[in-house]
């Protein structure tokens, strides 16, 4: 499990340098496969009754579990809530983690702080 563990800390801090302004939430979703599967892991939620993305991407007051797209073009300040599972040969690890893309808005700052 602790396998499991490192390898999803080690994908959100990969992520913290990745998320900005321009990229979609297909990309982020894309980028954290590559990253799994690089670790020799596969992510949990691929193809897991039907569903055909590593990761759930939720932008700004979007509910959780937002389905990756290469329409949902990621803006300066947008608060990304990224969702996934690591599967480490037969070990889980499940979490989610709250990502600014730019300089955060003033709305994110007052409901999350300056560092989400």
């Amino acid at each position: 499990m602790q396998a499991a563990g490192d390898i999803m800390v080690g994908l959100f801090h990969a992520l913290e340098d990745y998320i900005k302004p321009g990229i979609t939430t297909w990309d982020v979703d894309h980028f954290a496969y590559e990253y799994i599967v690089a670790h020799d892991a596969t992510p949990g939620e691929l193809n897991f009754e039907g569903y055909k993305y590593s990761t759930c991407v939720s932008v700004n007051d979007m509910i959780c579990h937002g389905c990756p797209s290469k329409d949902i073009l990621v803006k300066d300040g947008d608060l990304l809530k990224v969702d996934t599972v690591i599967n480490y040969h037969g070990y889980l690890s499940d979490s989610c983690h709250a990502f600014v893309a730019g300089t955060p808005s003033p709305e994110v700052k007052k409901t999350h702080g300056s560092d989400p």
